[in-house]
């Protein structure tokens, strides 16, 4: 059988919702199902990327916005965290995988892409972690995008994560037709 050259990280509570902040969890109690299942159906490897948060607070904490959250000794959590994500999508890009995307939980205050939860209004603005792996792909010159997890538009989120795949496909193949 061949193996899966394709692949994507994403956050730790994608498989563990029971580590998120308390009370954060009201639709999945454990692994964010839809995404997952399309991920295994399309024969995606998953990388689970470590919670800065864990590390700064523990498991057991309070939910928090992200001015809590931006702080010298958190960003450095995050860079170094970013900078050990990076150097392996790096690795693995450089030997012939595709890292397809990158999966980021909206209105997280460490992993939110596109969109942050502060005093119940939703902000334009990506999480400290997001923010950090977003400067170490530019620092180095490596580009893997990013899509984030809506929870309550879990349909808009797959629709999203089906065309990234499928756009992943037309790629593939075109790579293959160039080589012959």
């Amino acid at each position: 059988m061949k193996r899966s050259k394709k692949f994507i990280f994403v956050p730790f509570c994608f498989f563990a919702q029971g580590i998120r902040a308390e009370g954060i969890v009201k639709k999945y109690p454990s692994v964010i199902t839809p995404i997952a299942e399309l991920l295994i159906r399309e024969e995606i490897n998953i990388i689970q990327m470590p919670c800065p948060e864990i590390e700064y607070e523990g498991i057991k904490r309070k939910p928090a916005i992200k001015q809590k959250y931006n702080t010298k000794e958190y960003r450095e959590i995050c860079r170094r965290y970013a900078e050990e994500i990076i150097s392996f999508a790096k690795k693995l890009k450089g030997n012939n995988y595709q890292v397809l995307f990158m999966l980021g939980l909206e209105n997280s205050p460490s992993c939110a892409v596109d969109y942050l939860f502060e005093r119940g209004r939703k902000l334009k603005g990506s999480g400290v972690f997001i923010e950090e792996l977003k400067n170490e792909m530019e620092r180095e010159k490596i580009f893997i995008p990013l899509i984030g997890i809506n929870i309550y538009g879990i349909k808009k989120t797959t629709e999203e994560i089906e065309q990234a795949v499928s756009k992943s496909k037309g790629i593939q193949k075109s790579l293959l037709d160039s080589a012959k």
